[in-house]
């Protein structure tokens, strides 16, 4: 168990130690605080490219290479990205 948990007589009657409970939860704190939007924004990353049915748009892939090799430029990227992804029957995007 984590010494800041419970009762510690040597860790409260040190003047030095007293703050660092409170140190210690403010680290976690600040840890998840960080770690959860990066994971979400990572999760959301590999799932954008992952078609309907699970699968990896090939063409999309395709496109997305020929950007970075720097064959086609970004409003050209925007434009043949617009049309590869998948519309709904109503024409709204379905993500």
């Amino acid at each position: 168990m984590h010494p800041f948990y419970e009762h510690s007589g040597r860790l409260v009657a040190d003047r030095d130690t007293r703050a660092l409970g409170l140190v210690s939860m403010a680290a976690y704190l600040l840890f998840w605080a960080a770690a959860i939007p990066v994971a979400l924004r990572a999760l959301r990353r590999a799932q954008a490219s992952v078609g309907p049915d699970g699968n990896r748009d090939p063409a999309l892939e395709i496109v997305r290479a020929r950007y970075a090799r720097g064959e086609i430029d970004e409003r050209e990227l925007r434009e043949r990205t617009q049309v590869l992804r998948p519309q709904s029957v109503d024409g709204v995007r379905r993500r």
